[in-house]
């Protein structure tokens, strides 16, 4: 057989639209320098084509006697055949010739395609076809791609090609669709194996630039790495050519370009940490050139309910710039490893809370005995707010019962179309309803059920909104400027463990002295678009990026009767040394110049000063030092193991 390259129509004749439908499927051509073959013969095609250059290219597409060692065609509905040459080393020699009908290409890259593919008797294969980044110029010996032991393999000077079993095996991406949701100490396990397998290429001097979940291989008791070629291979404009058709997930950013870049540790630290980003998200990240390169969303903000603890240490080893990138592998690891243990310790403190609740005991010897809390809240105009609106639209309110042990916090945001709008009055709604339900019902009651508490305050709160509106405003059509409605984080602390709702884009994090976690994601029109994958360039561009597609006082039908609240409901255990901080954008936004800094700085902030009330004022003033354009409402909660003189300061 002398066909060896798909056959696809000629890309330069091809429109845009069949260009973005075919781009998972091009792979270039191992004779010339186009993503194009359109004959079965490609002698003839080569010929034809590139006749100063025919020799030499069908040369490099055979063994040493000029016969093809492998080969392709076509075999309708767009499904391709891979035949391999009996000469070839194989395990399977005895069965004479492998024919494997390439059935899917799966996500791939410039000089790497990886196809599932399936023998006559629907054995299912995994196929790496390793093609060199200039065709007439092999591969270098220092960048021959790194090959694990596999089933199948046989290498012309031109192209390298790996065949796995798939009955040994699964890739990383059919393992965690075949396992669903994976727990903190599944995505340890899966983590250690690759940094183990990425240390093994370290010893021998190679640096990863990219892995993708289609290219590590899962086994009971190992992983596999498929198809790398790694350290001394630049890139060139035929390699960021090709990547226009690919995901770009899990290389560095500054890889994507069209200078000639070389493997480092932290282009291998970012490969891992888009493997870890996809464990916990299910999907690698997105980044654009609107972000700076910065993934778009935290890994959490696609299952929600993933412990928090993984998010800082992920978004760490993909940052933008190489200088701020976790310097190595080992780093990166031992940071997501003491994270891990943090979350095993929640997660067994909240089993024995639940267990000694079970139990109906009472009195000492309870879990939670000895944790205390130091809490406040505050609130401020915004220096700069102030001469364009004089109305405060934030509201924060906090409780504690006469135990210390149960503690109600409450941040609003109020939303109105305008500057003058009557936001505030709807986080007042807020505030007054959890006040309201706090004496009446949660205060001094026996047993609660905090998850019911907090949703019985956010949709309370929720109907009454809507109702002011249709009162004083009309059915559904106010002025703009009359429209209202508020953001709502309502916190519930009961038994050392919290209950938190949230809707809109006010935030709560969860600081330690060398961490900041944010618990909740933003309801932004930006954060949904991501969520439901709309490509990441269009949410980051797009002119209403930050409006609210969810909070209170909106969730309406056409009639004006309140719809069922949709917000996140979150809970988890409260260890020693842990700061919840509740805020509004108007802290987050002026602290500094972009999210990243702020959060910096105000973890510094919690960490330096000793108490509660000195923290919300340090806070506000450093929104205001940054230009207070917006209203400030902070609310913070110091969990403390040993007892304290219990404090709390609000508004």
């Amino acid at each position: 057989m002398t066909c060896c390259v798909l056959s696809l129509k000629l890309h330069k004749q091809m429109t845009d639209t069949e260009k973005v439908a075919l781009a998972k499927q091009l792979v270039p051509c191992p004779a010339c320098d186009d993503v194009l073959v359109v004959t079965d013969d490609v002698s003839r095609y080569v010929h034809e084509n590139y006749p100063d250059k025919a020799s030499e290219a069908l040369s490099l597409c055979g063994d040493s006697t000029g016969e093809p060692n492998f080969a392709f065609c076509e075999l309708g509905d767009d499904r391709f055949a891979y035949v391999l040459n009996r000469s070839a080393s194989s395990r399977f020699d005895a069965r004479g010739d492998i024919e494997l009908r390439l059935e899917k290409l799966l996500p791939s890259f410039d000089s790497i395609a990886v196809w599932r593919a399936f023998d006559g008797l629907l054995n299912e294969y995994t196929v790496c076809i390793h093609f060199p980044v200039s065709s007439l110029t092999p591969i270098p010996d220092c960048c021959v791609p790194y090959m694990e032991p596999c089933d199948t393999f046989c290498r012309s000077s031109a192209i390298t090609v790996q065949v796995y079993n798939a009955d040994a095996h699964l890739t990383l991406r059919q393992w965690c669709a075949k396992k669903g949701q994976l727990d903190p100490r599944d995505v340890l396990k899966v983590l250690e194996k690759l940094s183990s397998a990425l240390d093994d290429l370290s010893t021998l001097g190679y640096d990863v630039m990219r892995i993708t979940p289609d290219t590590i291989a899962m086994s009971d008791d190992r992983i596999r790495l498929m198809g790398l070629i790694s350290v001394g291979l630049p890139w060139n404009e035929r390699c960021v050519e090709a990547y226009q058709l690919v995901e770009l997930a899990s290389i560095a950013p500054e890889c994507r370009g069209f200078i000639c870049q070389f493997a480092s540790p932290r282009q291998t630290v970012y490969a891992l940490a888009s493997i870890a980003y996809y464990l916990v998200a299910g999907t690698l990240p997105q980044t654009c050139a609107a972000l700076d390169y910065e993934p778009s969303v935290m890994p959490r903000a696609y299952h929600p309910e993933f412990p928090i603890g993984f998010d800082e240490a992920i978004l760490d080893g993909l940052s933008a710039s190489p200088d701020e990138r976790t310097s190595n592998v080992d780093v990166l690891m031992h940071r997501i490893e003491k994270e891990e243990d943090l979350m095993q310790r929640r997660a067994a403190e909240l089993s024995r809370i639940r267990a000694y609740e079970a139990s109906g005991k009472s009195g000492c010897g309870a879990p939670w005995e000895g944790l205390c809390y130091d809490a406040a809240v505050d609130t401020h105009v915004g220096i700069a707010k102030v001469l364009r609106c004089p109305v405060n639209q934030d509201s924060v309110w906090l409780a504690q019962s006469a135990d210390a042990q149960r503690l109600l916090v409450v941040v609003g945001d109020g939303v109105s179309t305008s500057t003058y709008g009557s936001g505030d009055i709807a986080s007042q709604i807020l505030v007054q309803t959890a006040e309201e339900l706090w004496h009446s019902s949660i205060e001094k009651a026996g047993v609660i059920d905090p998850k019911s508490c907090v949703g019985e305050i956010l949709e309370t709160a929720n109907a009454r909104i809507c109702r002011y509106i249709q009162e004083h405003f009309g059915n559904l059509n106010p002025l703009s400027s009359e429209c209202m409605g508020t953001t709502a984080i309502v916190a519930l602390i009961e038994h050392g463990v919290l209950t938190l709702g949230a809707s809109g884009d006010s935030r709560a994090y969860i600081v330690r002295s060398d961490a900041m976690h944010c618990i909740t994601r933003d309801h932004n029109l930006y954060t949904v678009g991501l969520l439901n994958y709309v490509p990441v360039d269009v949410c980051a561009t797009h002119p209403h990026a930050g409006s609210l597609v969810q909070c209170l006082g909106y969730n309406v039908d056409e009639s004006g009767v309140p719809c069922k609240l949709e917000f996140d409901l979150y809970e988890m255990a409260l260890i020693d040394d842990d700061h919840l901080l509740i805020t509004t954008d108007g802290i987050l936004d002026y602290v500094a110049c972009d999210l990243g800094e702020s959060e910096q700085i105000i973890g510094q902030v919690i960490r330096q000063v000793g108490n509660a009330e000195g923290i919300c004022k340090e806070l506000i003033m450093q929104a205001n030092l940054g230009g207070g354009g917006d209203n400030c409402g902070v609310a913070i909660v110091c969990v403390h193991g040993g007892a304290i003189e219990s404090g709390i300061v609000g508004f």
